[in-house]
């Protein structure tokens, strides 16, 4: 059983406020799950590196 757990900034979505929201993700089984977490920061503000 592998689990992997990632925070996302969802870049194709943009709020009204100009920001984007923070998402997890939770891949567990072969199954993705996604929940938001309810913040929202500026594009430039995250480090989009893997």
């Amino acid at each position: 059983m592998s689990e992997t757990v990632n925070i996302l900034c969802y870049k194709s979505k943009v709020l009204s406020n100009g920001k984007h929201p923070l998402m997890v993700c939770i891949c567990q089984d072969g199954k993705r799950k996604h929940q938001s977490l309810g913040i929202s920061i500026k594009r430039e503000t995250m480090r989009f590196q893997k």
